[in-house]
């Protein structure tokens, strides 16, 4: 791992890859396949002949979000921020999963916020994301049910207060 870098926008078609990649490869135990295939249909597709979803490019283009990379430079996982207050994206390579790159993300992220006086995040956690922002003292507000591409997901609505870190 190179180490974290903020997010620009030339990123956004590699970041793209990585959402629809993390997304493709979500264990079958959570995810159907036709829910991977919804989910990951927000990122576009590979050829262009499917345009990302609006929602997920302004997200990109209005977040502040930062990048875990690889020693080659290559963006091994990224996290956004979007409103101030929300963890809106938090996406990892498969290849690169379970090597750490989640966790610093997150906690970069919750020291940025921290820095710009908040004093709580919130976000909407998968089933894949839910248990390491636990484990990372994030509380579940309520589980909620939503339609991606005409098809069911369950998530989770997390918050974390943010105590300041006393050196």
């Amino acid at each position: 791992m190179k180490g974290l870098r903020e997010l620009r926008s030339s990123d956004h078609a590699e970041l793209l890859e990585v959402y629809r990649l993390a997304v493709q490869s979500c264990p079958a135990m959570l995810y159907t396949s036709q829910q991977r295939l919804a989910w990951a249909a927000q990122a576009g597709n590979d050829d262009k002949t499917v345009a990302p979803s609006t929602q997920l490019l302004n997200c990109l283009q209005r977040g502040q979000g930062l990048a875990s990379c690889e020693v080659d430079g290559r963006v091994a996982a990224f996290a956004v921020r979007e409103p101030f207050d929300r963890l809106a994206l938090l996406y990892c390579r498969p290849d690169c999963q379970r090597q750490g790159h989640g966790r610093i993300l997150i906690e970069a992220i919750e020291q940025q916020a921290r820095d710009q006086g908040v004093d709580q995040l919130r976000t909407e956690a998968s089933l894949v994301s839910r248990p390491l922002l636990e484990r990372l003292g994030w509380q579940r507000s309520w589980q909620e049910e939503l339609m991606i591409n005409g098809v069911l997901f369950r998530r989770f609505r997390l918050h974390k207060p943010l105590q300041p870190i006393l050196a």
